[in-house]
């Protein structure tokens, strides 16, 4: 995968989701005290307790549930910002392995070339020297062949 994409892919999961998931977060905050100051009222002004309760009862669960709906929302898209921010790392981690072996091939070329070329700067000369065979006679030994030595 092209690392301009994820990193585009990852832009867009920012920008889009979870930076209004966190908006609606702060929505959510300020209802639940506006519901807070509403609920208070109505114990205040009302007579029937019990049905102010259950509505606010209600209002309360329904907010709640709505602020949980965000919060997993907003997990869900972290964690998928943190999963694209991990295949890059992984595309550019696996792109600097490549390049570290490209170095280490071209090291490896250069040296044997260097080698090769030091190689060429060194003349060995040798020179063929004749040297005559010589002998040396066992005792009690007629055939010079099986009773001769070479001296080097």
């Amino acid at each position: 995968m092209d690392p301009t994409l994820m990193f585009d892919e990852a832009e867009q999961l920012y920008n889009d989701e979870v930076l209004n998931t966190r908006r609606d977060l702060q929505e959510n905050s300020i209802h639940l005290e506006q519901l807070a100051q509403y609920c208070e009222q109505s114990f205040l002004t009302n007579c029937d307790q019990q049905a102010v309760f259950d509505q606010s009862k209600e209002c309360v669960v329904q907010s709640l549930a709505s602020v949980t709906h965000n919060l997993t929302k907003l997990s869900t898209n972290l964690f998928q910002l943190l999963d694209t921010h991990e295949h890059r790392l992984e595309n550019l981690s696996h792109q600097l392995f490549c390049i570290e072996q490209s170095f280490e091939n071209v090291g490896e070329i250069q040296s044997k070339e260097k080698i090769k070329t030091l190689g060429k700067h060194i003349a060995i000369h040798r020179q063929h020297k004749v040297v005559q065979n010589k002998c040396i006679k066992k005792e009690k030994s007629t055939d010079c062949d099986s009773a001769l030595i070479p001296l080097l």
